[in-house]
């Protein structure tokens, strides 16, 4: 059975899938602030503000790329240990 939608079913859909995944990302957010923001650990401070827990959890689903430059004054040129440079 082939369904067929008009353009403003899909539109009403499309609105209703993202209020639901940003109700999912705040409600995760909100767990993780409450969760880690009086962690007696000095290393941890990002958790400790909204915008920085947000920011962090950005960060843990996108990934960690490490990036180091080793600048070389003697050769008069810039070396990487990137694998994306």
């Amino acid at each position: 059975m082939l369904i067929q939608m008009t353009l403003g079913e899909f539109k009403v859909s499309f609105k209703f899938c993202v209020a639901d995944y940003k109700l999912a990302l705040l409600t995760i957010f909100t767990g993780f602030f409450y969760l880690f923001k009086d962690i007696a650990d000095e290393n941890i401070t990002t958790f400790r503000t909204p915008e920085g827990t947000i920011m962090q959890l950005i960060q843990m689903t996108l990934g960690e790329f490490k990036v180091s430059f080793n600048h070389d004054n003697r050769l008069g040129r810039h070396g990487t240990e990137s694998p994306f440079l």
